[in-house]
């Protein structure tokens, strides 16, 4: 696998906190694609509107049956409760043998500046 390819639409600052649990998730995200995917190509982009942040990782690996691992294993679970405490979304698009497409919503709160 290369590396990944990042881009951002965004230089802005957030809450630390959600920029510690999007990027928990992110990080969680490449691992399962490491561990599993079997990937040549990973992309992850991130964009932020006024009132929403969203993350896309995605990856070119052999995907898996969303409907039938519907639970996920443990790195989705925990993903699933990073994204929750944020208020946010997790989406996962998936079919054998066309990669995995991991987005996340979460409502935009950024830091107050003194």
């Amino acid at each position: 696998m290369r590396p990944p390819l990042v881009s951002s639409s965004t230089s802005a600052s957030f809450r630390l906190r959600t920029e510690a649990e999007l990027y928990r998730v992110a990080q969680e995200a490449l691992a399962n694609v490491r561990k599993h995917a079997r990937a040549t190509v990973v992309e992850i982009d991130l964009q932020a509107s006024s009132a929403l942040l969203e993350l896309l990782v995605r990856d070119d690996g052999i995907g898996f049956d969303p409907a039938r691992d519907a639970d996920g294993g443990q790195g989705l679970i925990g993903m699933r409760e990073r994204v929750d405490l944020l208020g946010g979304q997790l989406e996962v698009e998936s079919q054998p043998g066309r990669g995995t497409n991991l987005r996340v919503r979460v409502p935009l709160e950024r830091e107050a500046i003194p």
